[in-house]
């Protein structure tokens, strides 16, 4: 009797262990309008700088929509115009305008895409520009660790000499253990926008934006984004993904939930 309840089970077991995955960090802009690259998504080839403390910073690398941080004079001047001459109302130029003849598809002005309707648009917006790429280097972000097991359970009755039942189980992901996966879908820095001029939001103290006057991007606590900040995994809480740096460190997509698939067999 008890060989009948013991015997013929089969028990198998797969674990997947790993750590968090590295994916590569972008601003998402390209310097020429036009710009073609295969392969990849959201990304482009172009990366933001590293500076003083592991801080990112997109100032004077090219981006012929605007996206990275380039002020020319005409730019401070048509901020200059909303604002008047009040000391520290506009930030200061980082670079400076192209020659008249350059190419329209080339960089350019960011101030210059951000003045409220109405305004006195830019004569000129094409800008030179200080690093065609920056210092991050490759893969310098990485994603959380992947833990999962699947378990299955299989159970063979013989029924006449060549005929046997066969019902298996399979559990997957049996201890129901969260997995994100997809941080590669929000690796670009232009997920942070630049208030436009005249908001409230356009002054040395915004939140969730990239700062016109320093160039940094500030996730929604006022901290600036740094490139330890995406090595260690997610980083919004599992709550409320996509709060603390507009995305930026957290995943699209997660593995699945645990689930549980039954099957009969019957083999002769």
């Amino acid at each position: 009797m008890i060989k009948h309840i013991f015997n013929d089970w089969q028990l198998g077991l797969n674990g997947n262990l790993h750590s968090g995955q590295p994916y590569g960090l972008s601003t998402g802009e390209a310097p020429f309008s036009g710009s073609k690259f295969f392969g990849l998504g959201a990304e482009t080839q172009e990366r933001p700088n590293v500076l003083q403390g592991g801080v990112l910073s997109v100032t004077n690398i090219p981006s012929y929509a605007g996206g990275n941080l380039e002020i020319s004079p005409a730019g401070f001047a048509a901020c200059e115009a909303v604002y008047g001459n009040a000391p520290g109302a506009c930030p200061a130029p980082t670079t400076f305008n192209a020659p008249a003849a350059a190419s329209s598809s080339g960089p350019q002005d960011t101030l210059c895409g951000l003045l409220p309707t109405g305004s006195t648009p830019c004569t000129n917006t094409n800008v030179d520009f200080e690093f065609l790429n920056g210092s991050a280097p490759r893969n310098s972000s990485k994603g959380d660790p992947f833990y999962r097991f699947d378990l299955s359970v299989t159970r063979t009755i013989p029924i006449r000499e060549r005929i046997r039942i066969e019902l298996r189980a399979d559990f997957f992901n049996v201890f129901n253990h969260t997995n994100f996966l997809g941080f590669n879908g929000l690796d670009t820095t232009n997920l942070f926008s630049i208030p436009a001029i005249g908001s409230a939001d356009f002054n040395a103290n915004c939140t969730s934006c990239l700062n016109p006057f320093s160039g940094q991007f500030i996730g929604a606590s006022g901290q600036s984004l740094t490139v330890q900040s995406l090595r260690r995994g997610r980083v919004s809480p599992k709550t409320n993904l996509r709060s603390v740096l507009n995305g930026m460190g957290d995943p699209t997509v997660a593995d699945i939930a645990r689930q549980m698939q039954l099957s009969v067999h019957v083999r002769w």
